[in-house]
């Protein structure tokens, strides 16, 4: 299960666990370019950190690294004591993305439970949860965070739609949301504590990817921020700073609000990578979720095994520790229908399309770009570049576009093997277009959000995960979504088939199987049946501390291309930069 929103996808596949703390407070403050890192100490995952308007509790998302869906908000004194949670629900579902209102009382957060995406707050005192949105936010829950207008009584959030994205506010007060602007793109809003703006990340511009709506005028223009394309922004409470995550990494970043060149605040000689920021009561410091570093020298493969569990093998390195969960971790490695070959998408420093051999273990780069799938012939791959997708034959002569770039992030495409279609994620629904060019349609009217598996049954049906489950809400499927199936005449209904039971799932060719990664070690390489839900799990001890993403049957079902990464876990971390935001004259 993944996403085309750069955040989800890209969040969401890092909860998982770490070698556990022994103390459960934070840290003595560690000193970098002035900046000086604190990073709370505990053997519990954290995630999310967000700091009280008067700085005294800091909440936060505890998740359970074994199941997803136990991902809930909690909090703590601002020294670390007194943990305890804010929600206590058992039916499976997300939490994601928590915003304090500045009066203090509530805290917004993002949630799928019930199958559809809203806004809900919940009241810091007397625990009371209460849903802010009207309908399903046409994105998955790590796609969407709310936004507090700064008097309290509001919340902005975005509305995705296929061709168009809304941005809503909702007051408190109950009544019908208000459309504040529309734009192929708006990924996370920002509202400015003046009240008069909303930043908010969208299409790429000559200077970035951050746009500013005023509020009066109801006018979008470009925010400089000297090309960095950012995501996830926060304005500093006297509004004069903005704080945001940015690839590679990622790392968080600081910038004038007026604009100009953006000053990394992260080190990576402390974490590998932050995730998520806000700006601490006081506006001198920032709170984010670090991953540790790597191993020295660990590295991304791609690996192969048979369904029996033999023939483990490392066909290739993928890319240098650390970078490229962002690229791989939406891209399935494609095996060419005679199994000679994997086509996948390698990282260093840019992305590119390679082929292995099998056999000889040869590697051979095809093409920039990322995503990779296999013709029914074997003689071409399509793939993704420019946001548009393309194809090219294997020794890359005349390269030709399938379709046009399209408004957010094309991912995971798969070519059918009667060679009529290739579906693909964007803007968390499925499209299809035909290999020969054309225009792509959405499979569904109701944008239903929705993650590529893969065809099966000789390309008479095609697989796909949504957060819909069928029978009770609270099912089994903890926090996975459900496994369905759609004949590609396109005419009939889908059909459930069954709760999915892990992530960055595949199917076999008959169906009769399906494979998914896990969220550490050791939940290694699950293979289940459908005819009786049976299963197995692999687990590779040759690759101590690597995970299992994006999971590739073989066309005769006896085989399982996928990729190993490092685990990525978090800490809550807090950067002082009063010492980086106080040199004005310094800065570029």
């Amino acid at each position: 299960m993944n996403s085309s929103r750069p955040s989800i996808t890209v969040f969401a596949c890092v909860l998982l666990c770490s070698t556990p703390c022994l103390a459960g407070d934070f840290s003595d403050p560690i000193a970098q370019n002035e900046i000086y890192f604190t990073q709370f100490q505990t053997e519990e995952l954290h995630q999310e950190p967000i700091s009280s308007p008067d700085g005294h509790l800091i909440a936060y998302l505890k998740v359970d690294p074994q199941n997803i869906g136990n991902r809930r908000l909690w909090v703590m004194d601002r020294d670390g004591g007194n943990p305890r949670p804010l929600i206590v629900e058992s039916r499976s579902h997300i939490q994601a993305y928590p915003k304090w209102s500045p009066d203090g009382q509530l805290i917004a957060f993002s949630s799928d439970l019930g199958g559809e995406t809203g806004i809900w707050t919940v009241h810091i005192e007397t625990g009371v949860v209460t849903s802010i949105t009207d309908r399903h936010l046409g994105a998955d829950a790590f796609a969407v965070s709310p936004t507090w207008s700064p008097d309290s009584k509001a919340l902005a959030v975005t509305e995705y739609g296929i061709n168009t994205d809304h941005l809503l506010k909702y007051n408190l007060s109950g009544e019908e949301p208000d459309t504040l602007c529309q734009a192929r793109n708006i990924i996370f809003p920002a509202w400015s504590p003046d009240g008069n703006s909303i930043l908010f990340s969208g299409e790429t511009h000559g200077n970035g990817s951050f746009w500013i709506l005023s509020l009066d005028s109801r006018t979008v223009e470009p925010l400089n921020s000297d090309g960095v394309i950012g995501f996830y922004p926060a304005w500093s409470p006297d509004g004069e700073w903005i704080a945001f995550q940015s690839d590679p990494g990622p790392h968080i970043y600081v910038l004038r609000a007026k604009g100009g060149s953006p000053v990394q605040v992260t080190d990576e000689s402390l974490v590998t990578g932050a995730r998520t920021v806000a700006w601490d009561h006081d506006g001198e410091a920032l709170l984010y979720s670090g991953h540790p570093l790597a191993e020295q020298d660990a590295r991304a493969h791609l690996a192969i095994v048979d369904t029996t569990g033999q023939n483990f093998a490392i066909l290739a390195d993928v890319t240098q520790a650390g970078g490229a969960m962002n690229v791989i971790g939406r891209q399935t490695p494609s095996w060419s229908p005679d199994e000679r070959f994997i086509a996948f998408t390698s990282f260093v420093e840019d992305t590119t399309i390679s082929i292995v051999e099998i056999t000889g273990g040869d590697v051979r780069e095809i093409s920039p770009g990322n995503g990779q799938t296999f013709s029914p012939s074997g003689d071409e791959i399509a793939y993704v570049h420019g946001n548009a997708l393309w194809t090219s034959s294997l020794d890359e002569v005349d390269p030709y576009p399938i379709t046009l770039a399209l408004p957010g992030y094309i991912t995971r495409p798969h070519w059918s093997s009667d060679d009529e279609w290739i579906v693909f994620e964007n803007r968390n629904t499925l499209w299809k277009v035909s290999p020969y060019g054309g225009e792509p349609n959405p499979l569904f009217e109701d944008r239903d959000q929705s993650f590529t598996v893969g065809w099966a049954e000789n390309s008479q049906y095609f697989y796909y995960i949504s957060p819909r489950t069928q029978g009770p809400q609270d099912a089994g499927n903890d926090g996975w979504g459900g496994l369905w199936k759609l004949a590609t005449t396109w005419a009939s209904p889908p059909e459930y088939i069954s709760s999915n039971a892990g992530w960055f799932t595949d199917i076999s060719d008959d169906a009769s199987f399906f494979t998914a990664g896990g969220m550490s070690a050791s939940q290694g390489l699950l293979i289940q049946r459908l005819a009786d839900g049976t299963s197995k799990r692999l687990l590779f001890e040759e690759k101590p501390g690597h995970q299992v993403i994006s999971t590739s049957v073989s066309p005769s079902g006896t085989r399982v291309a996928f990729y190993l990464v490092t685990e990525w876990y978090t800490h809550t971390w807090i950067a002082d930069v009063r010492n980086l935001i106080n040199q004005s004259v310094s800065l570029p």
